[in-house]
């Protein structure tokens, strides 16, 4: 009796989910975070060996770390305060240069003469590229972000109770 032998097709594994961290302690910051904390901890270093009054010397010590741990990691307005500032930053540079994004939802899908369309990423994206799947009887759709290697995965469910 003979087996027959099949071909050994590589085989694909997706993260499903959230991004997971590449730091080594919480999730990744940004270069911008990581400058600020060590900007913060090198005043506090500074100030502990040039200020001569002591009560001053252990305020200036702890504090200058402490308020650049402050602005990148304590929550405010559902973001941080380095968040906002980086926000703010970049609307005003977008107004200065009169370069708005405007979204190609409207528009999107299909054109008038019935071709579908594609819709690239929005500004500060980075590569994306969409890729359907097959799932059970239907297809999913799979974002694959190439930038932070996660994959975004959805599937349209129909039927009673839905």
């Amino acid at each position: 009796m003979t087996t027959q032998s099949h071909t050994m097709t590589p085989r694909r594994t997706y993260l499903i989910g959230r991004a997971r961290p590449n730091a080594i302690v919480g999730k990744n910051r940004e270069t911008g975070e990581i400058a600020l904390i060590i900007v913060g901890a090198f005043l506090g270093m500074m100030s502990g060996l040039l200020v001569p009054v002591l009560s001053l010397r252990i305020v200036c010590l702890v504090g200058f770390p402490m308020l650049a741990l402050a602005v990148v990691y304590v929550p405010y307005k559902g973001r941080t305060f380095y968040k906002w500032f980086e926000i703010n930053r970049s609307f005003k540079r977008s107004l200065r240069r009169g370069t708005a994004y405007r979204s190609s939802a409207m528009e999107a899908g299909v054109s008038s003469d019935g071709r579908e369309v594609e819709i690239g990423p929005p500004p500060g994206i980075g590569r994306i590229s969409w890729l359907a799947a097959p799932f059970g009887p239907d297809e999913i759709a799979v974002l694959l972000h190439a930038d932070r290697r996660t994959v975004t995965a959805a599937i349209e469910i129909e039927g009673p109770g839905v």
